[in-house]
């Protein structure tokens, strides 16, 4: 479970008077340190539209304690009830209740507050449909099919040595023979030759691909700032030769054999037995000059972080970024949005000078259907137009993990390196391995030293408040019929006040609709026109105190009255201003 919370899992922790039996082991992922248990006479943070308050005829049981992460949603006097932190990828939610406890369990508000809850605490991620992961790994298995030790020979060599041969086997055979007065014997040195040429073929190939096991690994490795990792790898083997096979991976994690599609119809010979420390897949009856591919999932606890020392100061992103990890890096990038800068290499612990402009007003409009993942592939590695390389395949993975919510604006370091990222090794031991992994990891922005900062699109969460029609998810957006659709986001930062400069928005359509848009006034209680929040976009700072709720709100609703279905996508929003402890 806690592998299952820090991959992106959401994991409510509920209280009361069994508080430290129910979160048992995995009390210390909780934002609150409780310390004692309590009880309270009223819960009157605890509202419902349209329902009565809850009504206590006696004290009702809570635990109680201390924020140590994240925020708290609601609190009674100096107890929090309610309260949320980020885990790795996932979110833990902390209750200071027992649910099943009367008379809140039966409250007739019950429903409906915790579907406010639940939005308020994991936002857009609710939203977020999981498949498998190893649903999610194509690009690794595509690139671990790419074994640079199986590489095949250039087809000019093929052309060369085919049209010598013909050459050989017909003309010039031909000529000496006839010279000779022995054309009969064409009918046998014709077929010998061809017969050796085979041969030598067969030989090439197999002294290229050697006698041993050929271990291709590809991984991806998103680094969570805390000195662990979340990893995914694919590694394959081709075998030289027919018979049994065992690979064996090491550590906990998840770890199953890949079929190949065009083996979908046959029952596969293979056994696989996990054990707590590591996982042994067998394979029965491979055919020699064939492959066989296992996908793994762990998470790694020592593969250490990137270190950055950043802030934005006038127009650009400065600092240095440290690698703090085990690998050896080549081909770095670090970027945001449009923005770019490359690093040849970056040793464990090396270090490197970060000047990356930016301006804003650009960061918000980037274009929503630009490749993230291109973005982060360094220019060398983008001309290659013959063939596709495994980098250009592998960085594929950074849309599989960033495509809603525009992740694509966060800093980010992306980088390669050739060290194998899961211990995996097959029976019998002779083998080549040849490795690669994408490692990636956001870098975290400080404040400059007046308080000025810059939060990105993607840094906050945009959640559907409501509709008055029915509407279409998208991963990107909604689908919806003549109506309106309304977002909320979030712009508060745990543990920090924020004084705005400036809001920057941009707003798109699949289809180019253009959508009537209205925000609301938190003073008024009403919708205002949205030209009169935003001026090109922009909402500055005078105006955000009528806009943005005491607790960080922005709430901007969009409609059209046109006959059939039209898209509105998730609005891309980034701010400018200054921070201060709360």
């Amino acid at each position: 479970m806690r592998d299952w919370t820090k991959s992106g899992g959401k994991l409510v922790l509920a209280g009361g008077a069994q508080y430290r039996k129910t979160a048992g082991a995995l009390a210390d992922l909780s934002p609150v340190e409780v310390n004692q248990v309590t009880s309270v006479k009223t819960l009157a943070s605890m509202k419902a539209e349209k329902t009565n308050p809850i009504g206590l005829t006696a004290p009702f049981t809570v635990s109680s304690g201390t924020l140590k992460a994240g925020k708290v949603l609601y609190s009674e006097g100096a107890i929090p009830l309610f309260a949320v932190h980020s885990v790795g990828e996932g979110k833990v939610l902390y209750v200071a209740y027992d649910l099943a406890e009367e008379p809140v369990a039966s409250w007739a508000g019950n429903g409906r507050f915790w579907s406010d809850l639940l939005l308020k605490a994991f936002g857009s991620s609710l939203n977020d449909y999981k498949s498998s992961s190893f649903d999610r790994i194509w690009p690794l298995h595509d690139a671990a099919d790419m074994n640079p030790a199986l590489k095949i020979p250039e087809v000019s060599w093929f052309a060369l040595f085919f049209g010598v041969y013909a050459l050989i086997a017909g003309p010039i055979l031909f000529f000496i023979l006839r010279a000779w007065r022995k054309q009969s014997y064409m009918w046998v040195v014709v077929p010998s030759l061809s017969l050796l040429t085979g041969i030598g073929i067969f030989s090439f190939g197999a002294m290229q691909r050697g006698e041993g096991v050929l271990i291709h690994q590809t991984g991806f490795v998103q680094l969570q700032n805390d000195g662990q990792a979340k990893v995914n790898s694919v590694t394959s083997f081709f075998v030289p030769s027919s018979g049994d096979y065992r690979l064996t991976v090491k550590g906990q994690g998840q770890t199953q054999p890949v079929l190949e599609r065009n083996r979908a119809n046959e029952i596969p010979k293979i056994w696989a037995f996990a054990q707590s420390d590591q996982t042994e897949v067998q394979f029965r009856d491979v055919e020699f000059w064939s492959t066989r591919k296992v996908a793994t999932e762990q998470t790694i606890s020592d593969v250490g972080s990137f270190e950055s020392n950043l802030s934005y100061s006038e127009g650009t992103l400065k600092g240095t970024v440290t690698n703090k990890t085990k690998f050896a890096l080549r081909d770095l990038t670090i970027f945001s949005g449009s923005q770019l800068q490359e690093i040849p290499e970056l040793a464990p612990g090396a270090s490197a000078e970060v000047n990356l402009p930016f301006q804003p007003s650009a960061q918000a409009r980037f274009g929503h259907r630009q490749s993230y993942a291109m973005q982060a592939l360094p220019a060398h590695m983008r001309s290659f137009q013959n063939e596709r390389t495994r980098e250009q395949v592998m960085i594929e993975m950074l849309e599989m993990t960033g495509r809603r919510g525009n992740q694509s604006e966060i800093v980010r370091i992306v980088g390669w390196t050739n060290q194998p990222v899961v211990d995996a090794a097959v029976q019998p031991e002779n083998a080549k391995t040849d490795s690669i992994a994408l490692v990636t990891s956001e870098l975290k922005v400080q404040p400059s030293k007046d308080g000025h900062v810059y939060y990105p699109t993607g840094t906050f969460d945009v959640t559907l408040a409501g509709s008055s029609v029915p509407v279409v998810d998208e991963g990107d957006g909604y689908r919806l019929e003549a109506g309106d659709i309304t977002f909320d986001i979030n712009l508060s930062q745990e543990g920090k006040k924020l004084a705005i400069t400036n809001v920057y928005l941009y707003t798109w359509s699949d289809d180019n609709t253009t959508f009537a848009k209205e925000v609301y006034n938190w003073k008024t209680k009403a919708y205002d026109l949205y030209e009169k929040a935003f001026n090109n976009n922009v909402m500055t700072g005078d105006k955000a105190a009528d806009y943005v709720s005491a607790d960080g709100m922005l709430r901007i609703k969009f409609a059209h009255q046109l006959p059939d279905q039209r898209h509105i996508g998730i609005p891309n929003v980034s701010v400018e201003g200054k921070v201060s402890p709360l």
